[in-house]
């Protein structure tokens, strides 16, 4: 379901019924559709160079593990050492359900990462946890696109229980040389319900959770957790089952920031002023 509060909650991929289960939920309060909405997909969270892990500058919920990626810049860098980088994360956890290949000839599920033009790193969690994600895949910068496939030490099934209901953290990494100002494609890849590898749907994708708000001192930082929401009015990140959905803002009750979306960031700014108002903010908070 793109959104618990909209009418396609029962929408599914072509493969059938994905994680959530039959269909959506039925929502009955305007709060619910903040509590409640949680979209299928990733994460995407990019940092532009020079790189601050803890202030991202750009979230995004994917429906499906593949994204076109273009950093652009108003000024022409160049970097002699070739050394400057931009990031991009894919977060989130894969739910196998039951996946198979299609061909009979292919004996297990067969997962890769793909990319062009950059260092990649896949890390896989055996559980829905961080607390066991291992390096699964990684390869350094091609000219063109290239993907690799994942494999677990010593011959371990990628994942050890493909039923409904088992799901897989992932962290998926690239590494785009600043230099690079053209497109780089960014995808996860798998043979589930076919015979060639393709791009992994939104029906077996969760976003990222841990639930661990209080680490994040900004808007987008905290959207990266989908347990979290942002209130503006005191800059805090809170857990949005565990306080209420609204904060004060001028004297007034207002919903917390739960979209991406929705955050207000220096590009929504014209004027000097303005601008400079938010990155006051986001000094102070560091």
């Amino acid at each position: 379901p793109s959104s618990n509060c909209s009418s396609s909650a029962n929408v599914t991929s072509k493969n059938g019924i994905g994680w959530w289960g039959p269909g959506g939920t039925d929502v009955q309060m305007l709060e619910d559709c903040y509590l409640k909405d949680s979209p299928p997909g990733l994460v995407s969270v990019k940092y532009r160079h020079p790189v601050n892990l803890s202030q991202p500058d750009d979230v995004t919920y994917l429906r499906q593990a593949s994204e076109d990626i273009l950093f652009r810049s108003e000024i022409q860098r160049y970097d002699a050492n070739g050394l400057e980088e931009n990031i991009v994360k894919f977060l989130g956890f894969l739910h196998p359900l039951d996946a198979k290949p299609l061909s009979k000839r292919i004996p297990q599920l067969r997962l890769s990462i793909c990319s062009a033009g950059s260092n990649a790193v896949l890390r896989l969690s055996n559980d829905s946890t961080s607390n066991h994600l291992e390096v699964s895949a990684s390869h350094s910068p091609r000219p063109s696109y290239y993907c690799s496939e994942v494999h677990r030490a010593r011959g371990v099934p990628l994942f050890p229980d493909t039923s409904e209901g088992h799901k897989y953290m992932f962290d998926f990494t690239v590494k785009i040389p600043t230099y690079l100002n053209e497109t780089s494609i960014v995808q996860l890849k798998w043979t589930a319900f076919s015979v060639e590898f393709e791009v992994i749907d939104d029906k077996h994708l969760e976003l990222y959770k841990n639930g661990s708000c209080s680490v994040h001192n900004n808007c987008l930082s905290c959207l990266t957790d989908a347990l979290c929401g942002w209130c503006e009015s005191n800059n805090n990140c809170y857990l949005k089952a565990g306080t209420p959905v609204y904060c004060q803002k001028n004297g007034k009750n207002s919903f917390l920031v739960t979209h991406p979306d929705n955050c207000t960031v220096c590009s929504d700014h014209i004027y000097c002023e303005q601008c400079s108002q938010v990155l006051l903010i986001i000094i102070l908070l560091n």
